[in-house]
Formats: structure tokens, sequence, C-alpha cells
């Protein structure tokens, strides 16, 4: 039977060749001919079309070559990166080793997940190569946030070859840009966690909510998108399942703690304490505004060196801290509203494009209200932005991160230093960089709230 299925086939693959190689056009075929004509032609195309689908470089070889020579060239231009943070890292992580208790023996000012991260590279490495283990350690985070975000790129687009390949390409130069804290600091490790965490993300499993947690250990502030675990979930199933998902990202905010706890106990969140009492950072945007209200004439403002960084010492800087708690809050909250109204992570959410707009929207609300804003901070956003961005929102993300090397470390002795012939274009930058942001949030702010209107789909 496959004999006599295959010898239609032969026979019109021979017909289109004696039509061809006979010099006859299609034009002056009859109609019956014609058809026959047609059906051959598809079935000799056919496998050539197939053969040059195959001989197609898949787009992940593209990237990861890419990803490969592209940090190559950074480290060998400029190391690992600048600041003294890694070799805070080390102390932290020579104390533990050397048994001491940390919270109790000596001052942390990261949760437990974060103390881990810090040993690994002492226990692979040892103290003569710690930083250099450090630094590997990073790279395979990055690594695989850039897998992550090509996966959760194609997973919202099936049918397009370009958006994860746009995606990744976003995603290396956003911290390509960054390099001087890309592997300098350690926050690219909360960041793939929420990356795990959003691709893992299924109705009722635990590890999308673990992963959460775990990030929270490492760096608070994946936790604040935990609204949109817990209420994706209570829209599915109910109190049931959010209990359940609140549960497992207790558990996995807690698992790097049980290391800790026989010896801390409570002081484990002592941590919490440094943050507390943190002023205005001088890189913020309440920062950026006390600065620029002195420059003008309309108020006083001075760098001031304190709790390990730069802070802005004002008149109005006590109110600007007390205001930004509260902000911070309704910006982070607002996005995980409207994306639970439409429907984030159900039926109606396509590949959780919504789900990661709102957690980019989040991240950036979170950015631009916060008092302290660091540079290492726009890690956070790289993967997300260039997931769910759009046009002009990865254009700004990429700007943001030109803008802050520029702020850090080329001419940040002239920010911190009012008196600095380059302050006021310091300061130019440091303005211009956090209003980029605060564009992007308005953006996506923007985008949910039509879809939760029904008048936009995210990320169309």
């Amino acid at each position: 039977m496959a004999e006599d299925a295959a010898a239609p086939a032969v026979e019109l693959a021979m017909a289109a060749r004696r039509w061809r190689s006979g010099g006859r056009c299609s034009s002056c075929l009859t109609l019956d001919e014609k058809t026959t004509y047609i059906a051959a032609t598809d079935l000799d195309a056919a496998p050539h079309a197939a053969k040059k689908e195959s001989q197609r470089i898949p787009p992940w070889v593209l990237a990861l070559v890419a990803w490969a020579v592209l940090r190559e060239v950074q480290v060998a231009i400029a190391s690992g990166g600048f600041g003294n943070d890694v070799m805070e890292y080390f102390g932290y992580a020579r104390g533990w080793a050397e048994g001491r208790a940390p919270y109790v023996d000596f001052n942390v000012e990261y949760p437990p997940g974060a103390l881990i991260l810090f040993l690994v590279p002492l226990l692979v490495g040892g103290r003569a190569r710690y930083i250099k283990s450090f630094v590997g350690e990073m790279a395979v985070f990055d690594l695989l946030a850039l897998l992550l975000v090509m996966a959760l790129a194609r997973r919202i687009a099936p049918e397009s070859r370009r958006r994860p390949a746009i995606a990744a390409a976003v995603y290396l130069a956003s911290t390509a840009l960054l390099h001087p804290v890309l592997y300098a600091r350690f926050d690219l490790a909360p960041a793939t966690l929420l990356l795990a965490a959003i691709f893992l993300a299924r109705p009722g499993r635990p590890w999308s909510p673990f992963l959460l947690g775990l990030a929270g250990a490492v760096k608070l502030w994946p936790l604040g998108l935990a609204p949109l675990w817990l209420g994706s979930e209570y829209r599915r199933a109910g109190s049931k399942r959010l209990l359940r998902a609140a549960a497992w990202i207790g558990a996995g905010y807690i698992a790097p703690a049980l290391l800790l706890l026989p010896r801390v106990g409570g002081r484990v969140t002592a941590f919490l304490q440094f943050h507390v009492q943190r002023g205005v950072q001088i890189e913020s945007l309440w920062g950026t505004l006390a600065l620029a209200l002195d420059r003008v004439g309309l108020g006083s403002a001075k760098p001031l060196f304190e709790f390990g960084a730069w802070d802005v010492q004002c008149p109005a800087c006590p109110a600007f801290a007390t205001v930004s708690v509260p902000l911070l809050v309704v910006a982070v909250a607002v996005p995980q509203v409207l994306a639970l109204r439409r429907g984030a992570w159900s039926d109606q959410d396509a590949g959780g494009r919504m789900a990661m707009a709102t957690c980019a929207a989040a991240v950036l609300g979170a950015l631009v209200t916060a008092r302290v804003l660091s540079p290492q901070y726009l890690l956070w956003t790289c993967g997300l932005i260039a997931i769910a961005g759009w046009g002009w929102t990865r254009a700004g993300l990429v700007a943001a991160a030109a803008l802050t090397t520029v702020i850090y470390p080329v001419l940040y002795p002239a920010f911190i230093d009012t008196r600095a012939e380059n302050h006021g274009l310091a300061l130019a930058f440091a303005l211009a960089r956090n209003l980029i942001l605060l564009a992007m949030y308005v953006a996506f702010v923007r985008l949910l709230a039509r879809a939760a209107d029904g008048q936009h789909r995210v990320g169309a």
C-alpha cells in the first residue's frame, strides 16, 4: 500500500520536470494539466523548504554566542565591575565560615538568602579566588536569565521568531551597559529567580510561589509582587488555593534562614533596621529632586556619606523619606490590581504576557518612588522589560542603563560634590534617567488600565 500511495507523487514530480525541461510554461497547459502541475511543483519544492528551515541556526545558539563574546569583552576591558561591595560580601562569608553568627556577632544588611550567595564563592574558590568565584557565580545567573528571557518571550508569541531574538538583544544590551555593577553586585540572583518563578507559574503548582519567596530571601523586593501570585490563585480556586500559595511563598523565604535560626533566633530580621534608618539616597528621584531645587535656589541640599552610601541631606528630606513609603506601596499595588481585574494568568492572559507586564510595571514603580535607587537596581528590570516591553520602552531601558553608567562610575565624583565643575551635568543625567523610568512606569500602567477596561490587549 505504501508503494501505491507513493506512485502518484512520483508521477507528479516526473511530470513537473518534463514540463519544465520541455519549455512549456504553466499558461500553456490545460486546466487538468495545471492542477497536476501545481501539485507537482508544491511537492517538488517542499523538501527544499524543509531543508532551508533545518539549516537555520536556532536563535538560542546565536544568543549564547553573543552572550559569551560580549561578556568576555566586558570583563577583559573593565574587569568584573566597580565598587567595594564584593569585599563586603567576602567579609560576611568569612565571618560566617569562621564560626561567628550573622546578625548576632556581626551586622548584616541583607536577608539570609544573600548570605548563602556570599558563602558559595568562598567554599568553591577559597579566599584567594573569592572575587573570581563570585563573578563566575553571577555569570551563571546572568546566563540563566538570558535563557529565561528568550523562553518567556517565545511563550508570549510562539509564532514569532523575532520576539525572542529582540528580547535577548535588549537584555544583552541593557545589562552590558550596566557592566560596572553587573557582576560586582548580587542583584542578578533575585532577578533571575523571579524570572524562573514566572516561567514555572502554573495553577496550584508549588515551585513558582516557592521561588518567589526564595527570591525575596535573597533581596526583599520580589515579595512586593506576592499580591499578583496570591490574587491569581484566589481567582482560580478561592481562599484555600490562596493560603496554599502564601504558605509556599513563606516556605521559600524561610528556607535559607533555617541554617541560621538555631544560633540567631529572632535576630534573623535585624537587617530590616538598617533599611528603616536609611535616608534619601542621592540617585533616587527624591535625591535628584532635592539637588535640583538646591541648584535653582529653591532649597538647600548637600550630599552626605552614611550607611555605606551617598545620601542627600536637606530640610525636605525627612518629608520625602516619609512620603516615599506609602507612595511605593501604591505604585507597586496599582499595576497588580489592574492586572487581576483583567484576569492575569488566566485563560484570558495568553502566554502570561499581562502578568509579565505587571511585574515590569510594579518593579518600575518601586524604583521611581523608593528613597534608595542604587545603580544595580536597574538590573531588576532588564529581563522583565526585554520580555514585556515594546518599541520605546525597550529603547528607554537601554537609555536608562547607559545614563546610569554615565552617572556611576564615570561622573560620580562630580555628582557627589555640588561644587564640582561637572556636577550640573551629572545631575542632569540623573534627572533624565529617573524621568525615563517614571515615563516607562506610566506607560505600563496605562497599558494595563486599558486592558482592564477591555480596550487593549497587553503585549499585542
